[in-house]
């Protein structure tokens, strides 16, 4: 089985640490020590993370959703009964009964408004190199008809400038930028919702300046790999952030 093969298993993919993921971008875009300490021990799943996750499953893999996320009923997470059904539920994705009907109503809605935009391969993983380094991919839609690379997104604030300024904070543009070039796509486009009634939905088109700008950043971080973990010219411990305010 060759390496593109494997990458389409979840587990396989995730617990992978020689391809360098958008995630793992991120983590390094906060130090060299954040990273390391992500490839060492892994990551922790947030209840926002889980919610995030349940969220595209029900719209990219509903088969899915049915077989790997739990619903808990209680009314908080803390006690005897979430103890238990945190234990029992260890390899699931565990959600709140509030929070399923709130991604019911997300699903219903994101699907009634853009459908045709949901139209395309789901999930689609990607492996290439980089100035000789190995990156890894996962896009939530690709149309291969148009070429085009859908993310789904929630957030509080669908509007313009609140999502833009989410870009910049999250890494989104790095992300489109680093997606459209690892999977040669022409578009990237953001569908973004938000998490509480009535779920707005917005629509934004990746432009050039904001691709640039992404890949300006993801290249330099690129060479930040290489330099503390692959060639190791630089010494993880001695990383210190510098700069003027």
């Amino acid at each position: 089985m060759d390496i593109l093969e494997k990458m389409k298993d979840d587990d396989y993919y995730y617990s992978d640490k020689e391809y360098v993921s958008n995630s793992m971008l991120n983590l390094l875009n906060k130090s060299p020590q954040t990273l390391a300490k992500f490839i060492e021990h892994g990551g922790e799943a947030t209840p926002a993370m889980n919610f995030g996750k349940a969220f595209h499953m029900s719209i990219l893999e509903p088969e899915k959703f049915i077989t790997d996320v739990a619903i808990y009923d209680g009314k908080t997470k803390r006690g005897k009964a979430w103890d238990e059904f945190s234990e029992n539920n260890k390899d699931k994705t565990i959600i709140t009964a509030v929070e399923f009907e709130c991604i019911k109503g997300m699903e219903h809605r994101i699907t009634n408004v853009v459908p045709h935009l949901l139209e395309g391969i789901k999930e689609v993983v990607n492996v290439w190199e980089d100035a000789g380094i190995k990156c890894k991919g996962k896009v939530d839609i690709q149309n291969p008809i148009t070429n085009t690379i859908i993310d789904i997104k929630t957030t509080s604030d669908k509007s313009l400038s609140s999502f833009r300024s989410s870009c910049y904070k999250y890494g989104y543009h790095r992300q489109a930028a680093f997606y459209l070039d690892g999977f040669q796509a022409k578009e990237f486009i953001f569908v973004v919702i938000e998490k509480k009634a009535p779920y707005n939905v917005g629509i934004y088109i990746a432009g050039d300046d904001f691709i640039n700008h992404g890949r300006e950043q993801y290249k330099q971080l690129l060479t930040t790999y290489d330099d503390y973990f692959l060639s190791n010219t630089k010494e993880i411990n001695t990383y210190i952030e510098k700069g003027e305010l």
